[in-house]
């Protein structure tokens, strides 16, 4: 089952989203029937499947799966787990797609402020955060505003990761 999900989720990286989505919808219910609805892998899975519904334009349904994904791993793994924030995060992010970017501010500035009382500032899921909402507040009508959040991110990525980290590069692109 961990191979056929690395196998999607490699799919997906390799911008080939619907055919990811299709092997995610394949395994779905063996990870359920195998490990059960609440293990940690069973909810990657199917986090995993609603951002892949995401990546092809499915956003309504996207976003409802991923509330889901959220209530159950905010149920069985706590607020403060990675998984439950990461969630979390991509919740906000599809809030933002459906067409409510302030909202998407709104929910990733409660989200930073929690990765950084639980992560810390040097964690990279706290950078990606901040890269996020820097993008979401350019989106919801402030471009100055985000584009000087990111510099102040690209300026504090470059202390903490080394040169050519994924994460300097996304930043550069956003």
């Amino acid at each position: 089952l961990n191979t056929r999900l690395e196998l999607a989720v490699l799919t997906g990286q390799g911008g080939h989203d619907r055919d990811a989505l299709l092997q995610l919808l394949d395994q779905r219910d063996d990870w359920i029937r195998v490990c059960g609805p609440d293990h940690p892998d069973t909810l990657r899975t199917l986090h995993t499947l609603a951002r892949s519904r995401g990546r092809i334009g499915e956003l309504n349904k996207a976003h409802a799966e991923m509330q889901a994904v959220y209530r159950r791993r905010r149920r069985i793994l706590g607020d403060r787990h990675p998984d439950t924030l990461k969630s979390r995060q991509d919740l906000a992010v599809l809030r933002g797609q459906l067409n409510d970017p302030q909202g998407a501010v709104f929910d990733l500035i409660k989200l930073l402020r929690d990765r950084l009382k639980f992560q810390g500032m040097r964690s990279i899921e706290t950078f990606r955060t901040r890269r996020q909402l820097a993008e979401w507040i350019a989106r919801a009508g402030h471009p100055e505003t985000g584009l000087a959040e990111l510099r102040y991110l690209e300026a504090d990525l470059v202390r903490f990761v080394e040169d050519g980290h994924p994460e300097l590069a996304k930043v550069a692109a956003t």
